[in-house]
């Protein structure tokens, strides 16, 4: 009986072995991180330019949005939706601006095969570069008379479709004048003979804009 007993309970426990072996084969694997996507980013594409920090975008012209996540390998795995609040835009990887829209999308949205998602959240401005409209004193070649003692006009007209209060720069010779909003000062301390001279306009954004340098004269006065 004793050995009827050790012969069962040594086939039972070669038995569970064999089970609790297989069962060790069977157990799932840890679950792979590597496909997991961590985070998405929103780039904005204008003149040859690449921009994920500002999203600034001149609205006189064409421009495109691109999505990119992160690691790149899964991007071709992912579905995009733009979406401008609650409202889908359009979809793809690539969102096409078009002239003089100012409308865009604020929220990018991937989404992979088993409906898991991130989302990105941003702000497309739209701005136009100010401009130098005119240069009225002094005019290209124009001779002024006086010394070192007479204030001489400078006068332009900038202007701005957004509406932006523009700073403006002075350059004469190698000197710059800050003069802020104004589009008009006078200037003196320039001496005779050749001069040159340029305005340059800059928005609340930082866009500028200049004229080429112009030339201008200083002569005494012929008693």
């Amino acid at each position: 009986m004793g050995v009827s007993f050790l012969t069962s309970f040594f086939k039972y426990t070669s038995v569970a072995t064999i089970f609790l072996i297989a069962g060790c084969f069977d157990l799932p694997h840890t679950p792979s991180h590597s496909d997991k996507i961590t985070h998405i980013q929103v780039f904005a594409h204008q003149y040859g330019n690449t921009d994920s920090l500002f999203l600034k975008i001149n609205s006189s012209d064409t421009a495109y949005l691109s999505s990119h996540v992160y690691p790149s390998k899964n991007e071709n795995k992912l579905k995009y939706y733009w979406y401008l609040d609650s409202t889908i835009l359009d979809s793809g990887k690539i969102y096409p601006i078009k002239k003089d829209v100012k409308e865009a999308p604020n929220r990018l949205k991937a989404v992979d095969s088993q409906g898991n998602f991130l989302e990105k959240n941003f702000t497309i401005i739209f701005n136009s570069p100010p401009a130098i409209k005119e240069v009225i004193s002094p005019k290209d070649s124009q001779t002024f008379v006086g010394n070192l003692h007479t204030s001489f006009l400078f006068q332009w007209v900038s202007v701005d479709k957004d509406n932006h209060e523009l700073k403006h720069i002075l350059e004469i010779d190698n000197n710059t004048y800050q003069v802020g909003a104004l589009t008009q000062v006078y200037q003196s301390g320039i001496g005779l003979g050749e001069h040159h001279f340029r305005i340059i306009v800059e928005d609340y954004y930082g866009d500028k804009d200049s004229l080429p340098i112009q030339t201008f004269f200083v002569r005494e006065e012929k008693e």
